[in-house]
């Protein structure tokens, strides 16, 4: 299913009757494919399905470095000789995350390497993108489109409506994550990204 299937198929059913639904405004398209990928970023927070990673050579010195993305959480970093570096840590080996995607390292290997493996937010969808989200979670992604959009366009008597849907969300997402047996074969690995699987099961 394409982004513009899932805002077309939405208009059609659950946001008939408000003004969002109405796909001849491209506001409106626009507006739909934003909370589309809020609810796909939601999505990513809630079940740390996307995995990335990523690789940096250290420089001479240099002991700061900036990640490509801001990850959701990192899950380990270490070095060209496996040795694991702790997170927020004064160990020699230790290094500090500074800022969300800004890493510090208390000590560094001239051409040596760092991996590292986080949770990441997939990029945002355009409108014609095949959505990469696994089937189960398809009801989820949709419920939580329809939850922001009555809150958004909402009369006061659509209030209960946004939180119904909500509900229907959380209980979509509960579905999903106790069916799931947490393995890296329920993730939605990150094409454009080697992921550094040391310790990742």
């Amino acid at each position: 299913m394409t982004a513009n299937q899932l805002i077309t198929n939405l208009s059609n059913t659950a946001l008939v009757g408000i003004k969002v639904s109405d796909l001849t405004i491209p506001q409106n398209i626009t507006t739909l494919l934003s909370l589309l990928n809020m609810a796909k970023n939601k999505l990513a927070e809630d079940t740390l399905l996307w995995l990335g990673g990523e690789q940096i050579t250290m420089l001479e010195d240099t002991y700061s470095y900036t990640l490509s993305t801001i990850p959701i959480q990192i899950i380990d970093v270490y070095d060209s000789n496996m040795n694991i570096r702790p997170r927020n840590s004064i160990e020699f080996f230790g290094y500090f995350q500074t800022s969300p995607n800004k890493l510090q390292f208390n000590n560094i290997e001239v051409g040596g390497t760092i991996n590292i493996n986080y949770y990441e937010t997939p990029t945002d969808y355009l409108i014609d993108d095949e959505l990469v989200v696994p089937p189960s979670l398809l009801s989820a992604l949709q419920f939580y489109v329809i939850h922001k959009a009555f809150e958004i366009y909402k009369a006061e008597s659509d209030m209960f409506t946004s939180v119904e849907y909500y509900k229907k969300y959380k209980s979509a997402l509960q579905d999903y994550l106790n069916k799931s047996d947490s393995t890296d074969v329920d993730s939605v690995v990150s094409l454009s990204n080697k992921i550094w699987k040391r310790g990742i099961r």
